[in-house]
């Protein structure tokens, strides 16, 4: 991929980038109606603009090795806006499995190319490389929190590499600049508080069927009849709903509210999380007026 061809589709991507945000994230109030696209089906909508960010995305897998990373930096903007797109939004404030199912994948992917770029020297440290690492993995943290299915089937140890790898990019990026710093050290502690929640979890149902299955075969010898060969286990569908601030009580000292900074995590506009994280990066100007 020449740079010309890198340029071509960061353009297309920062097109279908405005539409997203003008369509799913736009929360002006008081704005005429006629100044939006008339929408009838914003399902139907949202999943014309996923095909038109495939048939974008092929044009960016052609590469040789002098210009891989500039094919790295693209697949990483198209999973970008797959996030974009599927995350919650405030017109459509609670997704679909499905779609936490893709902004998963689409923040482990970032985070594994943000890491394979790291280890080639082919990284730079602007705000924006910042900002990908942290919400690819605070996207992750999210949908393991709000999917049971992913609580419970999630794999302790891949789930650890992921993000001890995008702690590493952003220590790397902390002797450059010195409030990264923060934004690590508040992603390592989300990451060990969802560790220990997810062990907490997967303990508890492992005694809760070793309890029942135990039950279960003293009131089988009660009455004279064989016990079961092995245990049932328990699935992902035996799992409670998962409350979002559940994660408080594996934080120590602080509520997770004023642990993020942001003025209200739990709303449904997934920004709002991310504000707490770069807030000290916001630059003051004073123009004497």
């Amino acid at each position: 991929m020449s740079p010309m061809a890198c340029s071509i589709v960061m353009f297309r991507f920062a097109q279908l980038n405005s539409e997203i945000k003008y369509l799913l994230h736009s929360v002006a109030p008081n704005v005429p109606r006629y100044t939006y696209p008339q929408i009838t089906d914003i399902l139907a909508w949202q999943r014309d603009v996923e095909e038109r960010l495939r048939i974008v995305a092929p044009e960016s897998l052609q590469c040789n090795d002098n210009t891989e990373h500039l094919t790295k930096l693209c697949q990483i903007r198209y999973h970008e806006l797959v996030m974009l797109l599927f995350r919650p939004t405030p017109h459509i404030r609670t997704p679909s499995r499905e779609a936490f199912a893709k902004c998963y994948q689409s923040a482990n992917i970032v985070i594994q190319l943000w890491k394979e770029l790291y280890c080639s020297d082919r990284i730079s440290y602007p705000w924006t490389t910042i900002h990908s690492l942290c919400l690819a993995s605070i996207t992750m943290l999210y949908c393991v929190w709000m999917v049971p299915e992913f609580a419970a089937s999630v794999k302790i140890d891949d789930f650890t590499s992921t993000m001890r790898s995008s702690s590493n990019i952003l220590s790397a990026a902390g002797e450059h600049w010195t409030d990264v710093r923060r934004s690590r050290n508040r992603l390592d502690d989300l990451t060990t508080a969802t560790i220990r929640w997810l062990l907490d979890i997967r303990l508890n149902k492992t005694s809760q069927s070793s309890s029942t299955v135990a039950h279960g075969i003293s009131e089988l010898r009660a009455t004279g009849l064989a016990a079961p060969q092995s245990p049932l286990h328990g699935n992902a569908n035996d799992l409670p709903e998962f409350d979002f601030p559940m994660i408080d009580t594996y934080i120590s000292g602080e509520d997770f509210a004023s642990f993020i900074g942001a003025p209200d995590p739990f709303s449904n506009d997934f920004s709002l999380t991310m504000e707490g994280l770069f807030s000290e990066y916001q630059p003051l100007f004073d123009f004497n007026l």
